[in-house]
């Protein structure tokens, strides 16, 4: 029944499937695989769902913007196809396999199966569902209770009745253990970061995790005591590494910056499997030492003179101020603070906080 050439595009097809991992977000992921087959069932239109309930990833080939809006703003909240999926064999003929149900007759009757899947083209489809474990991850994610979800729908006329509909449900049976393998993939990394959060209080480090899109997932006790201006350098740190890495440039897998008069030294680094492993992102932090202060200095250009009046300067001192605590004039405190502003590039003392925080040069080299 299946070619050479059908069996060659099902095993690139399984290899997308079975690699989550290898995508720095869920929606890439999604999007490979709905790519890959969509092709191999030569489909003209595709529907995929990945995720909790609620919080799904939901990504479409050959269904319009406008249609995909329409069911999120009208439809979403009374589609009852989702009930009928799970008394059904996997993977499924959506009306050969719902005919005789009378749940099916209420669902054909519907403003969601008449209005959006019949125009859409979606009545007369293939698909395959996986329903993981709960996966409740307490004191990390803010979610009750939900299985973790995987949804296709594919459509068209090459699949649709004959060899056609025989070769695709053939395809999607072999293709159903492959998406059942990477929905628990996803959800042992849920429970890995469970483990890496209750590890950092434990051990009472201040640090946060972040998830693939660089969203705050979990703030360690520590750091929940360490204060705004900490937690928003943390935040910047890791959307900066993130971005580097789907932008493929060369990301340095720690990152040191200064949060402002604080003095804390934050690292940012990619967890490993650097993809969609959930959290992505850790950010530590620590006292800054000597040695930072140093090194910063030496990448900032500064003088060891100027580094001093540069810290105070991030602690809102004025000229006499700083004149007082350094034991210099007046007058040489304002010659150095006007030497740090050039040498930072900033209009103003205001903004030396600022850049001492977010200036390329901490970035370890």
């Amino acid at each position: 029944m299946l070619t050479s050439a059908d069996l060659r595009a099902l095993t690139q097809t399984q290899r997308v499937l079975l690699s989550p991992l290898d995508y720095l977000a869920p929606s890439d992921w999604a999007r490979a695989a709905v790519d890959a087959m969509r092709g191999l069932f030569r489909a003209d239109r595709a529907i995929a769902t990945l995720g909790r309930p609620g919080a799904e990833v939901l990504i479409a080939d050959g269904v319009g913007d406008r249609a995909l809006g329409a069911y999120a703003s009208t439809f979403a909240g009374e589609d009852g196809a989702g009930p009928l999926v799970l008394a059904l064999p996997r993977p499924y003929y959506v009306e050969e396999d719902f005919v005789g149900s009378a749940a099916f007759d209420a669902h054909t009757a519907s403003a969601v199966y008449n209005e959006w899947y019949r125009p859409n083209g979606l009545t007369r489809a293939l698909g395959m569902f996986v329903l993981g474990e709960p996966a409740f991850v307490p004191d990390l994610y803010d979610e009750t209770e939900a299985p973790i979800v995987a949804n296709v729908l594919l459509a068209g006329s090459a699949m649709s009745s004959g060899p056609g509909a025989e070769r695709a449900r053939a395809l999607l049976a072999s293709l159903q253990p492959a998406l059942a393998a990477s929905v628990a993939t996803v959800q042992l990394a849920d429970r890995a970061a469970l483990c890496v959060g209750r590890a950092l209080d434990a051990a009472g480090v201040v640090a946060w995790l972040y998830d693939e899109m660089g969203q705050p997932i979990f703030a360690s006790a520590a750091a929940s005591a360490s204060g705004a201006d900490a937690r928003a350098a943390a935040g910047r740190l890791a959307a900066g590494l993130l971005r580097d890495l789907r932008a493929g440039q060369p990301a340095t897998p720690v990152r040191v910056v200064r949060s402002g008069p604080d003095r804390l030294c934050l690292r940012a680094s990619a967890l490993e499997p650097g993809s969609r492993s959930a959290p992505a992102v850790l950010v530590t932090a620590r006292a800054e030492t000597r040695a930072d202060t140093e090194r910063i200095r030496q990448q900032l250009g500064l003088t060891r003179r100027q580094m001093e009046v540069a810290q105070l300067l991030a602690r809102r001192r004025t000229n006499g101020e700083i004149a007082e605590t350094l034991c210099i004039s007046p007058h040489t405190a304002r010659h150095h603070t006007e030497a740090v502003l050039r040498q930072l590039e900033v209009a103003d003392r205001r903004h030396v906080a600022e850049a001492l925080s977010d200036r390329d040069a901490y970035r370890d080299r």
